[in-house]
Parts: structure tokens; sequence; C-alpha cells
């Protein structure tokens, strides 16, 4: 992706280990990221959707 502002290219990353008992975790679940740019300090909000980050497994 690109800053929004200078076109800078980004690299963001996420990885987390969720931990769930007597529930699920949804595949539709979506977060807001606020991300600056290094380059220019530009602020901007990213809406990160769990189909593109979250992988669910069920324990059988």
């Amino acid at each position: 992706m690109k800053c929004p502002h200078c076109n800078q290219d980004l690299f963001i990353q996420i990885a987390t280990k969720t931990n769930c008992k007597n529930c699920r975790i949804l595949p539709n679940m979506t977060s807001i990221v606020t991300v600056q740019c290094d380059k220019c300090k530009h602020v901007f909000q990213i809406p990160i959707q769990s189909k593109s980050i979250l992988g669910v497994k069920e324990d059988k």
C-alpha cells in the first residue's frame, strides 16, 4: 500500500494469536488501524477486515 499524501510505499503486517473459550470469532470482524507515514508524518486510518488477516481454526 502507499501513503495517500506522499505516495511512499508502506508495509503493514499484523500478527496475533487469539484464544477463545465458550465462544468463537465470526469471520466478519473489522478493525481500524491508525497509521502515520514516516516520510511525511501524515496520519490516516485503514480498515482491516478479518478475511484478509485472520485465519479461524476450530478445535474439534
